[in-house]
């Protein structure tokens, strides 16, 4: 497989730090940009990765195991996009040295605990339709706790799946989940990941384009990211941490 040099690190950390001087709130000048380095970040670490697992030919063969895994591994990353927060327990101390001037301005927020919360957020706003589905017996709130629990915690955990959820390749009728059987309830993968693949590829996109605050969110991620939020004093600091 031919390397892809242009979605290195480096690379994309170099596109970043030329577009960021040129940033201004009033204006979308570089927004597009900036939300290619954004999507070509997680394509070339979690969306290429799965295509190459989907495409293999032993792919039916317990790969599904790998594909969930890889994108439970991103859903919360990309939920704190959205809400522009970090993990308390992964950063705070390490920011309170690293950035001390956002640090000390309370720029920096912070979400807790094991981003159960943020999960079962993005479950819940990645398909809002599953809710009304006549085949479905519980509700969607019910349904995402129970998929954090016995597919993400189970799966990054335990190496399995619990609670009788299973991985199946995909349904004809775009269907995420099947929980109609309370024996055997189904995951499909490939809807799933499509779903997710998606939701990054257009929605986000385009709401980053429309929504000032979004954008100022994912502008966060992106400073702490590529290790460029080491402002010297407040004046220093960037619209998108006010």
């Amino acid at each position: 497989m031919t390397r892809t040099k242009n979605n290195t690190h480096r690379e994309l950390k170099k596109r970043w730090v030329d577009v960021k001087k040129d940033l201004s709130e009033g204006s979308v000048l570089g927004i597009e940009e900036v939300y290619s380095i954004y999507f070509e970040r997680i394509e070339n670490r979690y969306f290429k990765p799965i295509e190459l697992l989907k495409s293999h030919d032993d792919s039916i063969d317990g790969y599904g195991f790998s594909m969930v895994a890889i994108l439970c591994s991103l859903i919360e990353f990309l939920q704190s996009t959205i809400d522009g927060k970090f993990h308390r327990i992964s950063y705070e101390e390490e920011f309170k040295v690293k950035y001390p001037i956002l640090d000390s301005e309370g720029c920096i927020h912070y979400y807790g605990g094991a981003g159960r919360n943020e999960f079962i957020d993005f479950l819940k706003e990645l398909n809002t339709s599953f809710k009304d589905n006549p085949t479905y017996s519980e509700d969607y709130d019910t349904v995402a706790r129970e998929f954090y629990s016995c597919v993400r915690c189970a799966l990054l955990h335990d190496a399995c799946t619990s609670g009788y959820w299973i991985i199946r390749e995909q349904s004809d009728k775009d269907l995420i989940f099947d929980i109609s059987n309370p024996e055997e309830k189904i995951l499909y993968r490939n809807n799933f990941y499509k779903k997710i693949y998606e939701k990054v590829k257009n929605d986000m996109s385009a709401n980053f384009i429309n929504n000032i605050e979004f954008r100022k969110n994912l502008l966060k991620k992106m400073d702490i990211i590529f290790e460029t939020a080491n402002y010297s004093k407040k004046e220093d600091i960037p619209f998108w941490w006010n």
